[in-house]
């Protein structure tokens, strides 16, 4: 079994440019640079709250409360997804050429033995 390249897998790009998972990373970002001044937390996971927001903050990137920075977001993600499998597909198709170039070098290198 061939192995799997990331530079020719949809899974990596897939999962690290979803526009869920962006905002969250930016959301999170800002809120621990600058926390609010009275963070409220009733978990019993503190650790699990430190990977996300602040508890208490408000959401610095929120694109559901404008719907024309909603609008740009997407059209930025879309652009971005774009490219980036565009570029794994030329990837796929430049991998899948080498390997037919490999079988036929094999069979002429094989032709050639058998005479």
């Amino acid at each position: 079994m061939p192995s799997l390249a990331l530079s020719s897998s949809y899974l990596i790009p897939a999962i690290l440019l979803n526009p869920a998972f962006i905002l969250h990373i930016i959301n999170t970002f800002v809120s621990h640079m600058t926390p609010p001044a009275n963070p409220v937390s009733y978990s019993p996971f503190p650790f699990f709250e430190s990977l996300g927001p602040v508890p208490g903050s408000k959401p610095f990137f929120d694109v559901h409360n404008n719907d024309q920075l909603c609008w740009g977001y997407t059209a930025v993600m879309v652009f971005v997804q774009a490219l980036v499998f565009g570029k794994v597909q030329d990837n796929r198709i430049q991998r899948k050429a080498a390997r037919v170039a490999r079988t036929e070098r094999e069979k002429m290198s094989t032709y050639k033995m058998d005479m």
